[in-house]
């Protein structure tokens, strides 16, 4: 079985077709218009043909050897199809799982009642080089027989050990994200998106 849902959605096998990162100019506008907490940085990245650039990425303090303190990445995908419950379920743990998490927790998220629409958050604390690193990562569904109208969106949310500080910019990253989704889905259920 795939670690993380977007290789799983990928496979042929999962009723899911045509899933494509929306990114660079097709990223949707909902996630520009996503808030950023104060002395947080977004990154750019250059279209590369390898490698599929984030539709968003946010980085707060610089640390003196390279990389960050903090960071927000934000992955947006759309496909065609409808994937089953079992396919969201686990899928968070699952990627963290790869990467030796260890003292993690894992839920659904409470969604709007709209046939399939599902979301997963799992935290975990990861050890990188020594440090102690605490991760959010949370997986949006919205299934969809449209073409190109179904969702994936894939928040993950980092920081090293001992910045209480950010409690309140975490939260309010998690929030933004959770809110834009519901919307998302809100809009789509009543013929408006």
């Amino acid at each position: 079985m795939a670690s993380s849902l977007v290789e799983a959605l990928a496979d042929e096998d999962w009723g899911v077709d045509d899933l494509v990162a929306l990114t660079g100019a097709y990223t949707p506008g909902w996630v520009h218009r996503l808030p950023a907490p104060a002395h947080w940085q977004r990154l750019d990245f250059p279209d590369a043909e390898s490698v599929v650039a984030p539709a968003r990425v946010l980085v707060w303090g610089p640390r003196g050897g390279g990389g960050w303190e903090a960071t927000d990445t934000l992955q947006v995908y759309g496909y065609t199809g409808i994937p089953s419950f079992g396919d969201v379920l686990g899928s968070t743990a699952r990627s963290l799982d790869d990467l030796d998490a260890h003292d993690m927790r894992t839920g659904l998220l409470a969604m709007p009642s709209v046939p399939g629409v599902a979301a997963e958050r799992s935290t975990a604390v990861l050890t990188v080089a020594g440090r102690r690193i605490l991760t959010q990562l949370t997986n949006y569904v919205a299934a969809s027989t449209t073409p190109h109208a179904g969702r994936l969106i894939v928040h993950s949310l980092s920081v090293a050990a001992g910045h209480p500080e950010l409690a309140e910019d975490l939260t309010a990253l998690t929030r933004s994200v959770q809110e834009a989704f519901t919307a998302l889905v809100a809009a789509e259920a009543r013929g408006v998106g």
